[in-house]
């Protein structure tokens, strides 16, 4: 389960869009990219 919050700044206009999840940041990511990182880090929660 994810919460989605709207901030103004996450410190990382360099590598805008990003994305936090948890403590990591991800940059210069598409729509196509969120949803593969999603699924990757729900396949990796399932198997732990």
């Amino acid at each position: 389960e994810y919460t989605l919050e709207v901030v103004a700044c996450i410190g990382a206009c360099g590598l805008a869009p990003t994305i936090m999840i948890d403590d990591e940041t991800y940059g210069r990511l598409t729509p196509r990219d969120v949803r593969k990182l999603l699924r990757q880090k729900k396949r990796a929660a399932k198997a732990q």
